[in-house]
């Protein structure tokens, strides 16, 4: 039996969250082992399927988390915390009750590689953070005085075609392993910390799987 099956909606988020969930001392749990799953059918159809989807193995996981771009899912219309609820619901009613945790990224995954770091930098291919926020600040990207850019897929995207670094799924695996985890300060990935540290204290024994 698997600690945590976590249900992702793309490659990028699939590298990104697997390396945070190896660095167990600076997220503060224990050891788990775990599953990570991208839905072929991308955001929308974790919306949509996710609970179907995850009742297949509701008796081989302990947990299930479930994390989604909210740009992109055909709910933008709808407040983030009103969909990560609604989907939490219907997955619980497919043999996850108190089991499951559903995080919306507010706009996107991405908006976790924003923190002010020179790993972020030299990851994106620049000398160091401030270069890159001015840049974007120059280019209408990042509004004066934000702490991330409004689009962070896009400024990610514009800061790897400036440096000539073509993306791929192994920049977020860098950042997911470099960056110091208390710099970003995202509430969907302060969510994320306290959901972890909730089901798997560094005080408990790992189960055999």
């Amino acid at each position: 039996m698997k600690d945590l099956i976590v249900l992702v909606a793309d490659k990028n988020a699939k590298f990104g969250i697997e390396n945070l969930l190896s660095r167990i001392e600076s997220l503060g749990i224990r050891k788990i082992s775990y599953e990570t799953y991208v839905h072929p059918r991308h955001d929308p159809g974790i919306i949509h399927e996710a609970a179907e989807f995850l009742r297949q193995f509701s008796r081989d996981c302990s947990y299930a988390l479930v994390l989604l771009d909210h740009e992109g899912s055909g709910q933008e219309n709808i407040p983030c915390d009103e969909v990560a609820s609604k989907l939490k619901r219907d997955i619980e009613l497919c043999g996850w009750q108190d089991r499951v945790e559903v995080i919306v990224f507010n706009p996107e995954l991405e908006n976790w590689a924003w923190a002010e770091s020179r790993h972020v930098a030299e990851a994106f291919g620049w000398n160091n953070y401030p270069d890159i926020k001015n840049w974007l600040k120059e280019h209408g990207v990042w509004e004066e005085n934000a702490l991330k850019p409004k689009k962070p897929k896009e400024a990610l995207e514009l800061s790897l075609k400036k440096s000539g670094i073509p993306r791929s799924s192994s920049i977020y695996q860098e950042i997911a392993q470099r960056v110091t985890l208390s710099n970003c300060q995202d509430q969907s990935f302060i969510k994320f910390k306290m959901i972890l540290r909730g089901w798997f204290p560094p005080n408990q024994p790992q189960l055999e799987e």
